[in-house]
């Protein structure tokens, strides 16, 4: 479950997870539970800009005070100190066929 807090001077958010993929060349990282992805040249170019857009969108929200709005339309829920993520049950594969 990753979640996220203030402390005295800073948001912080711990264990969200990333999921990284090669495409066209370039590297992306999306993060479902914020529905946030970006892009990069390598991966560690892809999670460093990953960081920088995450920082970016949790400050906006916070900042135009719709931070809890947005975070529960997410899944997210709200105690008394700290926002958690909706808990993961598993993956699983499946096929699709749709008709030619």
């Amino acid at each position: 479950m990753s979640r996220i807090y203030q402390d005295k001077h800073r948001l912080k958010v711990e264990d969200l997870e990333i999921e990284l993929y090669e495409m066209d060349g370039q590297v992306i990282a999306s993060c479902k539970l914020l529905e946030l992805v970006t892009c990069g040249k390598n991966f560690d170019d892809a999670c460093e800009k990953f960081d920088d857009a995450c920082k970016l969108y949790l400050r906006y929200l916070k900042y135009k005070g719709k931070l809890d709005l947005a975070l529960q339309e997410l899944g997210w829920e709200k105690t008394k100190k700290q926002y958690n993520s909706p808990i993961q049950l598993g993956t699983r594969k499946i096929q699709v066929s749709i008709p030619a």
